[in-house]
C-alpha cells in the first residue's frame, strides 16, 4: 500500500485568519456530488491520487475528505477598504511620479497578516493577477506588513479631506509626501 499524502487533522479551528485545516462538515448530497467529480477525475487521470478521499467521502469520515481550509467571504466593507488603500497610494504615486521617480517608500507597506489576514489575502490576489501590483509590488513580495503599515483610516481622512472639492488625481507631490509622513 502507497504511503499517505496527509495526516489526521491534530486541531480545529474556525477562527478567521486560522491556517489549520477546519473540519468540514458535509451533507450527504454534497458528498455524492464530490465523489461523482473525484470518480470522474479518476476515469480522466491515470496518475489519480484521491481514493483515500474517495474511501473516506462514501463512508463519512470527515478528518480525512482531504479538503483544505475555505475562507470565509470578504466582507463589502473590507473590500471597499482595501481598494480606498489601494487607490490613494495609486494617487500618492502618480503625485509623486509626476516630480521623477516614486521612492520606494511609496509603496503601499500591505495589510497585517495576522491582524487582516483577510484583507491582506485579498490584496496578495490582486497582485498576483495583475491588479495593483505597481503599488503593493516590492519586487514581489507578499504585501504583508507583519503590522508595521500607517494607520490607513487616519490617511484615508485626510486623503478624503484633501480631495474632497477636485478630483483625487489632482493630488500634489506636497500633500502625496504629507500623506506619507507617519
Amino acid at each position: 500500500m502507497r504511503e499517505q499524502s496527509f495526516l489526521p487533522y491534530l486541531a480545529y479551528e474556525s477562527r478567521p485568519g486560522s491556517l489549520r485545516k477546519a473540519r468540514m462538515s458535509l451533507t450527504k448530497a454534497e458528498r455524492m456530488f464530490l465523489i461523482e467529480l473525484l470518480e470522474t477525475q479518476k476515469l480522466l487521470n491515470s496518475n489519480f491520487d484521491k481514493d483515500v478521499q474517495l474511501e473516506a467521502l462514501r463512508d463519512g469520515y470527515p478528518d480525512f475528505y482531504g479538503l483544505e481550509y475555505i475562507s470565509d467571504e470578504l466582507s463589502p466593507d473590507q473590500t471597499k477598504y482595501a481598494f480606498d488603500v489601494l487607490f490613494m497610494y495609486e494617487r500618492i504615486q502618480d503625485a509623486l511620479r509626476s516630480e521623477g521617480s516614486v521612492p520606494v517608500e511609496a509603496g503601499c507597506p500591505g495589510f497585517d497578516g495576522n491582524r487582516d489576514a483577510a484583507i491582506c489575502g485579498f490584496v496578495s490576489f490582486l497582485a498576483e493577477n495583475g491588479k495593483y501590483a505597481h503599488i503593493v509590488g516590492r519586487d514581489g513580495d507578499y504585501p504583508n506588513s507583519h503590522g508595521g503599515q500607517p494607520d490607513y483610516r487616519a490617511m484615508l481622512g485626510k486623503f478624503d479631506a484633501i480631495v474632497r472639492d477636485r478630483s483625487p488625481r489632482d493630488l500634489t507631490p506636497e500633500e502625496a509626501n504629507e500623506l506619507l509622513a507617519r
